[in-house]
């Protein structure tokens, strides 16, 4: 049985559809056949995901569009009240064979000779034909208002005529009313978190094509010249080309720009606009042709492109002169009127300027000289926006001029993002992926009366050319930092923290975003790099840290973990060493008293059954520990650079003899040999039966040593030897080699304290791209949840830096 049954209509009463279009509608989705867009959208890896994601929002859209399956027609979502959106779908061609039964009918009532049937669902669903069409919306309210236009012949106060002209037929297509996005936007985040939309444009029609690569949105706004919408601003303005990208760093949320170069114009849109302006002209600022900021989560970077730079630094650089060098990059001090960049407001405003600095035909404003000194380090390090693959991709596939453009760096901005929504769509929106699409960038350009909008999403080709290092972070300390920064594990978050020490001796746990945590004052330095113990086995990881006249073990909070610290009668001259022989939290600790060994538990008290004879000469660098199957060795060197194999209690556990002289590097466990060099740079290798194995190559004097089961890594003068490997580097000072396992991969780090360069080879002694990178001491590497490196380095003085790989 069929309750209800439609015949094809004419073009000419598809147009009518638009008539019918609710009021306070912010956005209108056309395509040929919504039962196949979900497909068309598969498509797209991100709108897959967002798509398939469990959220009420499109689950009421997909099952409302469920009920006309095949169709053609509008989806459009409708404010009604102040908090209420709701979905109506209206079908500008009844399928021959479109049907209702009665039992999917709970309910129906006659509004104005019209029935209006409710269907059967746990929310409320309304259904109403007019002139052939079928309208299905959640609000009986809507369907109301459509019979009352109806029958009363209300004219649609919107005439999307013209507008429908734009588009390409064969595609879906968005029409967007920027005017309701704020009340939309309700939906997810806070009210007035985008006033920045308030009035911007009105009613623009948008060409939608995804693929598994890219997702582009192609529209056109129409104007006139009573137009009042903010977008008018740029009217009258050259489009030109913009080089931005070159400076903006990759941890930055986003950047706009404005092509703003007939001032004058600009001063009468905003007139007629009957916005604020100045009357005052400053002819200096004629010469800029672009402004622009960078955004971070709470700070701004403000840009210019000056026609005749030599004039505009003359105009900015009128007292203050050089405030500091900062990696050869002078950045100035900057005096002048507050309000002065107000003349670019709405579109523009920026308080407080008190730096500058010069790049190329470019000028960066800031209140933060941090913010300048991050903008020149992504500069110099080539690792900003503009040498990203996804950005030069994208950015190719939009016109080279524009009159204004925007540009997000996704994965930061989604994280932004997900802070300012409610409780419901945050959930869904950090659940979404950006790995896939790192950058959006939507550009304007206007012609005659029209506003042309391109927005464009596109996928990195998976080339090495995706591997990329950029600076995540960079903390300031206030005072000078003396140790190389290491990783701490908070082990209630699993969260990686950072630990250092500074020039007042002061022991710093700073979080992920360099908030210090606690600072603990020593009293002096530390003698080596702190380490992570957990000595009670119960997942609660503490800080071991050693200074000559005591060993202390501190817990996340900066507490003392009892009986610690161990304090010394005298001054211990090397840190201590730790050892748990069998990972069962029995721990060891080797501390050295010149020539003498002293061996404490976990109690602080003394190991009775360890019984070693001070050396001749004075030990020269901390104990270490082996095991080789079931057998463990502990290695003593002392400074005359004889070596001792020992058992658990102290006893000479290998016995070997050789004419060579040791040279004064650390020894190593490689390829189950306890391995070192001689002072004649040769390879020495010693093995559980005292056998002594001399080979080449031979390693200039100076040379640094590191290994590690089967990776040895050597610098000797500018060659970098990986195991058979040799790579060729620039002459400097460089640091021990370090060698990190992490995962299945092997990385061997070192830095040329010289050149200020850190350098990251894979265990097949092939550089990484990207490297090398700036740092001035040895570095900490990890892999967060996301399966990107992050190095972890001394920047300046008084710096540290993160970079993610």
């Amino acid at each position: 049985m069929t309750l209800l049954a439609c015949k094809d209509v004419s073009e000419e009463q598809l147009q009518n559809s638009f008539d019918y279009v609710p009021e306070n509608t912010s956005l209108i989705i056309e395509a040929k056949d919504f039962s196949n867009f979900e497909d068309f959208a598969k498509e797209n890896p991100l709108l897959e995901n967002l798509i398939f994601k469990e959220h009420k929002l499109f689950e009421r859209t997909h099952k409302l569009v469920s009920y006309i399956p095949h169709s053609s027609g509008l989806l459009s979502f409708s404010q009604i009240g102040n908090k209420n959106f709701f979905l109506t779908f209206i079908e500008n061609k009844a399928a021959a064979k479109f049907t209702v039964k009665p039992e999917n009918i709970s309910d129906s009532v006659t509004y104005e000779q019209k029935k209006i049937y409710q269907l059967k669902d746990k929310d409320e669903l309304y259904f109403t034909q007019l002139n052939n069409l079928n309208i299905l919306s959640e609000s009986k309210l809507i369907i109301e208002n459509c019979i009352r236009n109806y029958t009363y012949g209300i004219e649609q106060k919107i005439d999307f005529t013209n507008l429908r002209k734009t588009i390409n037929e064969s595609s879906p297509s968005l029409f967007f009313n920027s005017d309701q996005l704020v009340s939309l936007t309700s939906l997810g985040f806070h009210p007035k978190q985008f006033p920045i939309f308030k009035n911007l444009f009105g009613w623009s029609a948008f060409d939608l094509k995804f693929s598994k690569e890219q997702i582009r949105l192609s529209g056109v706004y129409p104007f006139t010249a009573e137009d009042q919408h903010k977008i008018h601003l740029l009217n009258n303005q050259d489009a030109i080309e913009t080089s931005f990208a070159k400076f903006v760093p990759m941890n930055a949320i986003g950047v706009e720009s404005y092509s703003i170069n007939k001032l004058d114009k600009f001063t009468e849109n905003k007139k007629r606009l009957r916005l604020p302006y100045q009357e005052e002209k400053i002819s200096a600022l004629n010469e800029f042709v672009e402004v622009g900021k960078i955004h971070w989560k709470n700070k701004d970077a403000l840009f210019f492109q000056s026609a005749k730079p030599s004039k505009s630094f003359e105009y900015l650089n009128n007292t203050e002169g050089v405030f500091k060098n900062f990696r050869d990059q002078k950045i100035y001090g900057l005096e002048i009127k507050n309000d002065i960049f107000s003349v670019y407001s709405p579109l523009i405003a920026f308080a407080n300027a008190k730096y500058f600095t010069q790049l190329g035909e470019y000028f960066i404003v800031t209140e933060d000289i941090n913010l300048i000194e991050n903008i020149i380090i992504s500069y110099q390090n080539q690792n900003s926006l503009g040498y990203e693959a996804a950005y030069k991709k994208t950015i190719n596939a939009v016109s080279e001029k524009q009159n204004a453009i925007f540009i997000s760096l996704n994965k930061n901005l989604t994280s932004h993002l997900s802070k300012l929504m409610k409780p419901n769509a945050k959930k869904l929106y950090q659940s979404l992926s950006f790995e896939a699409f790192e950058v959006g960038v939507f550009q304007v350009n206007m012609k005659e009366n029209f506003a042309y909008f391109n927005f464009e999403m596109q996928q990195a080709n998976e080339t090495s050319e995706q591997q990329k290092v950029y600076l995540k972070k960079r903390i300031k300390s206030k005072n000078p930092i003396v140790t190389p920064p290491k990783y701490f594990t908070n082990w209630r978050t699993s969260n990686k923290e950072i630990i250092f020490q500074d020039e007042n001796n002061n022991l710093q746990l700073l979080d992920a975003d360099g908030e210090i945590l606690w600072k603990k004052n020593l009293g002096e330095r530390l003698l080596g790099p702190i380490k992570e113990i957990d000595i009670y086995k119960n997942t609660r990881i503490q800080i071991l840290a050693s200074t000559p006249s005591a060993l202390y073990l501190l817990d996340r909070k900066g507490n003392e973990v009892s009986p610690f610290p161990y304090k010394w009668k005298e001054g211990a001259s090397l840190e201590t060493a730790v050892f748990d022989y069998d990972n069962l939290g029995k721990y060891r600790f080797f501390t050295s008293f010149e020539n003498k060994l002293k061996l404490k538990d976990r109690n602080n008290k003394n190991i009775s059954g360890f019984k070693f004879t001070p050396t001749k000469s004075d030990i020269a660098s901390p104990p270490k520990h082996f095991r080789i199957g079931r057998k463990d060795y502990i290695l003593v060197k002392e400074k005359n650079n004889q070596l001792h194999i020992l058992d658990r209690t102290g006893k000479q556990r290998v016995k070997f003899s050789t004419e060579v002289e040791f040279s004064n590097q650390e020894w190593f466990l490689y390829d189950d040999c306890f391995t070192s060099t001689s002072n004649n740079g040769e390879l020495i290798q010693i093995k559980e039966n005292g056998e002594v194995k001399v080979s080449e190559p031979k390693f200039e004097t100076g040379h640094k040593l590191a290994a590690k089961d089967k990776i040895l890594a050597v610098i000797s003068d500018n060659q970098l030897h990986i195991n058979e490997v040799s790579k060729k580097l620039d002459y400097g000072i460089y640091t021990q080699p370090q060698i990190f396992e992490i995962g299945e991969d092997t990385f061997i780090s070192i830095t040329d304290q010289q050149a200020n360069k850190v350098y990251l080879f894979n265990e097949h002694g092939h550089l990484m791209p990207s490297f090398p990178v700036f740092g001035t001491s040895a570095i900490d590497l990890i892999r967060d949840s996301k399966q990107k490196l992050n190095i972890l380095v001394k920047g300046e003085d008084n710096s540290v830096l993160i970079y993610e790989y």
